[in-house]
């Protein structure tokens, strides 16, 4: 529905589940023609809508073999435009390759409420973990 009402001054959509009439909707997003559309989830439903309608997956788990396991099903249906978030913590660091090397695009870590200067020293933490990363299958590094 998105997808038909933010390119369009004035959108209509008559699906399954649902329909609406002619509308206008503003402001309208500045990334043209509209911000990616992210499937969260890990269930079959969620990677089915993921293959359907999404231009980005972010699971709240996901392994190596699940990670194959959903490009396999986007590359059947021609989408290679996906990207791939993973959940992760920095504990689990020896993963991020292993992460890579099945597709994902990048990794994603729980980042706690902190007083500036101390989440900025835990951003340089994170983001040292992943400096130079990337398996030899990997579509692009972590």
């Amino acid at each position: 529905m998105l997808k038909a009402i933010w390119p369009q001054e004035e959108a209509e959509f008559h699906g399954e589940h649902v329909s609406f009439g002619p509308l206008r909707m503003w402001p309208k997003p500045v990334q043209r023609p509209h911000p990616p559309i992210y499937m969260g989830g890990h269930s079959r439903a969620a990677v089915d809508r993921l293959v359907e309608h999404g231009d980005g997956w972010l699971p709240n788990r996901a392994t190596p073999a699940k990670i194959r396991r959903v490009r396999e099903a986007l590359a059947d249906q021609g989408r290679d435009d996906v990207t791939v978030n993973v959940p992760a913590k920095p504990e689990h660091v020896s993963m991020l390759d292993a992460y890579a090397t099945a597709g994902a695009d990048r990794v994603v870590f729980p980042l706690d409420v902190l007083p500036e200067s101390d989440a900025l020293r835990e951003l340089d933490e994170l983001a040292a973990l992943t400096t130079g990363r990337g398996g030899s299958g990997a579509r692009r590094p972590l």
